[in-house]
């Protein structure tokens, strides 16, 4: 009886462990943390309008500029929530990186989004044309691609509506 106790408390915890790896998110990192990745050099991230903000550093020379789909993108989900991304330009509108960050994703999915380079399909495009890219999803992970990839076209639609001089 002792040992089909034992057992019995083992795979409750086995299972409650398991459980509560999945659900432990990485450390949120602030958009600033994100942009310095691609421009070590940034010190800020400075509100242009209501969708582009600029990347600047220490003597405000603009790196690039940053978009951030939180505001926007609240109504896109994935599977755990929303997926807001961020994306980092050069002075050019060209996409270097595309991010999600500040999520509830299982930490599982993203890193499978992320090793099957969804993140990557953008880089190199303008930003106000990057809505237009045909982009599939990552199978395994469809909910979260599905989330990526409708945030990367509603900034891309917004960033063409709203475009700075």
């Amino acid at each position: 009886m002792k040992k089909l106790i034992l057992s019995f408390a083992l795979m409750i915890f086995t299972y409650c462990g398991i459980s509560a790896q999945e659900s432990n998110h990485s450390p949120k990192e602030s958009p600033l943390e994100i942009v310095k990745k691609t421009y070590p050099s940034a010190t800020k991230i400075v509100k242009i309008n209501d969708i582009w903000n600029k990347a600047v550093d220490k003597r405000g020379k603009v790196l690039g500029y940053v978009f951030n789909s939180s505001e926007y993108g609240k109504d896109i989900r994935g599977f755990r929530g929303p997926v807001p991304i961020l994306i980092v330009t050069d002075k050019n509108q060209k996409i270097r990186k595309v991010t999600a960050f500040n999520n509830n994703e299982t930490p599982k999915y993203l890193s499978k989004v992320a090793a099957e380079g969804l993140f990557n399909k953008w880089n190199g495009k303008n930003i106000q044309k990057a809505k237009d890219e045909k982009v599939d999803g990552v199978t395994g992970a469809t909910f979260s691609s599905r989330a990526i990839i409708k945030n990367v076209q509603l900034i891309s639609k917004k960033a063409k509506e709203k475009k700075i001089k």
